[in-house]
């Protein structure tokens, strides 16, 4: 119950199939994510488009985890920036950035929100904390990742690059998430 105070933060609840996801817009892809949850895979990767209802359905799915009773943490790679970098003593130090880090590595399920967005500016920072993340969730907990970046242009990145991409991508459910802005759309 702890860990799912992380969630809070959402806006919610979102059924998976009905409610404010319209299956109508992209069939399938909460049958999918819904299949993920139910499963046994270890990382579920929702790819594409901008504003292409990405974040929404991995909030979706996120709920539907805490209604199966497991422990869900919502963390955007724009917050784990700031957290990493205040962990590894740079910037702001107005909170424990370590604590904040060790208890990422308690729920079941991670959900790391727009992979790509964070400034390439924070590259060692960001690579090394992410790194180490993944390297100590493997295996043991579940992870959804959102992205509108490619995976070719992630391993370019410096602040990603093909070892994180790799982590991210080994035994993957990856759907992919093409269409309209779901923002402007009616």
């Amino acid at each position: 119950a702890v860990a799912n105070a992380f969630i809070a933060s959402l806006p919610g609840p979102h059924p998976m199939t009905s409610g404010t996801w319209d299956d109508s817009k992209a069939p399938g892809l909460a049958a999918q994510v819904k299949d993920w949850c139910d499963g046994d895979g270890w990382t579920l990767v929702l790819a594409g488009d901008v504003a292409g209802g990405k974040t929404h359905l991995a909030r979706a799915a996120a709920h539907y985890l805490i209604g199966l009773g497991r422990t869900v943490a919502y963390r955007s790679c724009l917050k784990l920036t700031r957290v990493f970098s205040t962990a590894a003593g740079f910037g702001d130090d107005s909170y424990d950035a370590r604590q904040e880090c060790a208890a990422l590595l308690v729920p079941d399920v991670v959900v790391l929100d727009d992979l790509g967005a964070q400034r390439e500016t924070d590259k060692e920072t960001f690579a090394e904390g992410l790194q180490l993340f993944l390297d100590d969730r493997m295996r043991r907990n579940r992870l959804i990742v959102t992205t509108n970046i490619s995976a070719a242009r992630l391993c370019e990145r410096p602040d990603i690059g093909p070892r994180i991409v790799s982590r991210i991508m080994e035994a993957a459910t990856i759907i992919p998430m093409r269409g309209k802005d779901q923002r402007r759309a009616p």
